[in-house]
């Protein structure tokens, strides 16, 4: 086995990424439960699994290990302060929102809005340091109670959700979908996919969150007849 390709015992499930992903935004058992509609005890479960197969016992050791296993040190871009690693969060944001707008205004916006998606996720070397920015900010801000965890990311829901009711997108998406809950539903989707992505870094568990991207695109412009458009 390649070093520091995890072992399958180490894999995370769909579910315990997504849990992980809310765990590390600074949710609690209790609202993870609400949110997902299961019991406390279920989301504990996921849990307990999930510090077992990365051999942690904390948040804190959590956050840490997940940087540890994306393979690399700290972004050089971020100098380790709040303001930097926050600036670095918001311009990665930024970034992503600027290219699904600009692509939301050609003739056929899929292919541009696949690649703007695929760019933001954690699969090249500029994108994993910017990954690991928030990984470090969210174990910063857990040290720091004066500091705003989701600020980075109320700002960026915040703009999409303007660019999701804007006349290009209107034309764009399926009108059965609701744009708050598509760019809710996104939202969650990448930060979930992302974190999977530095948990498990093998070419098959790329390959799988590159096609259910491409299919969440799809399905939101309405080209899959036979069900609305939901996490992929």
């Amino acid at each position: 086995m390649p070093v520091g390709e995890p072992r399958a015992s180490e894999k995370l499930t769909p579910r315990e990424a997504e849990i992980v992903e809310l765990l590390l935004r600074g949710e609690r058992v209790s609202t993870i439960a609400a949110g997902l509609g299961v019991s406390r005890s279920t989301v504990r479960a996921h849990l307990a699994s999930t510090f077992s197969k990365l051999d942690v016992h904390s948040q804190p050791e959590l956050v840490q290990r997940m940087r540890e296993r994306a393979g690399r040190g700290p972004p050089a871009r971020a100098d380790g302060s709040l303001d930097a690693l926050r600036q670095t969060i918001e311009a990665a944001n930024g970034r992503l929102l600027d290219a699904l707008e600009r692509a939301l205004g050609q003739e056929d916006p899929l292919p541009a809005m696949r690649r703007a998606i695929h760019a933001y996720l954690p699969l090249s070397p500029d994108s994993r340091d910017e990954w690991l920015a928030r990984l470090r900010y969210w174990e910063a801000v857990g040290r720091d109670s004066d500091e705003d965890a989701s600020r980075p990311l109320e700002l960026a829901l915040r703009q999409g959700r303007k660019v999701a009711a804007s006349p290009a997108a209107q034309r764009f998406m399926s009108r059965r979908v609701d744009p708050d809950a598509v760019v809710d539903s996104l939202s969650k989707w990448i930060f979930g996919a992302s974190i999977q992505l530095l948990s498990d870094a093998r070419p098959e568990t790329r390959t799988d969150v590159l096609a259910r991207c491409d299919r969440f695109l799809e399905e939101l412009a309405g080209r899959s007849a036979d069900r609305d458009p939901g996490l992929p």
